[in-house]
């Protein structure tokens, strides 16, 4: 009588498959919203292959592991650009420059004093906070003396948002329909010392993509945001946009505009403390116009994100 086969002997194919199919998803993402999910964690996809890997190359079998490698090379092309130094914008840039602070606050958090020192230590020229309810709004009330110009979208839930800037904003427009779900800002701002040299900035904070209604929202907003990029105008985008740059729905902003984060290593900015499942999506985005230096990820201040603050500097 044939005893079956042990389960163990067979577990390196049975990994190795499970790696196959789950790269084949992630090529897919653009075809379902849930399979989009799987695309946003490709580092601890990346490291996961790499200990098969070893195991593989270790009991010699060198064709599953060849295997192995085509399924992680898209994982490693998705990271690239945040650990390759030469995607680090490094052009010369001689022209003014200020300071953006972008923080999801969450709203129920409650450490108004955490976020309101940062900002005073910071001293951001623009800051763009979101999921700001009424509770936040009424907390930070008293940075208006410091910041004359706001566009403030204050509500109940998680889609707020607050503007504020020392940079004179000369025309703002709150966009908010069903097919987006969730408000954002686009604002023009003017120089102070040179009113004719203005920019755009824009605000986002879509809908999470925890359903196929909300994966459409969010990737409304990111189309509306793709819009503005066809304009010769200076742009900067920031905010919570519940979308990695691995994801399909986040690649056509990257085509005309520079990440913040590129070349700088892995930016988790949501469940930062979580070695693998921290993932980066608060983006500071600029286009050609601009120069993105020491940019970083502030201290959570009780939220579920962090904050990103950089120094963005007009090339002439």
């Amino acid at each position: 009588m044939k005893h079956p086969a042990p389960l163990v002997p067979a577990l390196p194919n049975l990994a190795l498959l499970g790696a196959l199919l789950l790269t084949l998803a992630t090529l897919l993402g653009a075809f379902h919203w849930q399979l989009e999910i799987l695309t946003h964690f490709r580092l601890p996809y990346a490291l996961g292959y790499l200990l098969l890997l070893i195991i593989l190359l270790h009991l010699r079998f060198q064709k599953r592991a060849a295997l192995l490698v085509l399924a992680l090379l898209p994982h490693l092309f998705a990271l690239a650009p945040h650990y390759w130094p030469g995607a680090r914008d490094r052009r010369p840039a001689h022209g003014p420059g200020f300071r953006l602070l972008a923080f999801n606050v969450l709203s129920s958090n409650e450490r108004y004093d955490e976020v309101h020192a940062l900002i005073i230590r910071e001293d951001p020229d623009l800051i763009f906070l979101q999921e700001i309810d009424f509770q936040w709004s009424n907390a930070l009330a008293d940075l208006a003396r410091g910041y004359p110009h706001s566009v403030p979208q204050t509500r109940h839930g998680n889609f707020g948002f607050l503007l504020l800037s020392k940079i004179p904003i000369t025309k703002s427009k709150v966009h908010i329909s069903p097919e987006v779900g969730s408000p954002f800002v686009i604002a023009t701002l003017a120089w102070p010392d040179d009113p004719a040299r203005t920019f755009t900035f824009a605000g986002a904070h879509p809908a999470p993509p925890s359903s196929a209604a909300n994966a459409r929202r969010r990737n409304a907003t990111l189309r509306s945001l793709l819009h503005l990029t066809d304009a010769s105008n200076p742009l900067i985008l920031a905010g919570d946009f519940n979308c990695t740059p691995f994801s399909p729905a986040f690649a056509p902003l990257t085509r005309d505009l520079r990440q913040g984060a590129a070349g700088r290593g892995y930016s988790a900015t949501w469940r930062r403390w979580h070695p693998l499942l921290g993932i980066p999506i608060d983006h500071i985005l600029a286009s050609d116009h601009w120069l993105i230096r020491n940019y970083r990820i502030g201290p959570k201040c009780g939220s579920d994100h962090s904050p990103l603050i950089a120094d963005i500097q007009w090339l002439d």
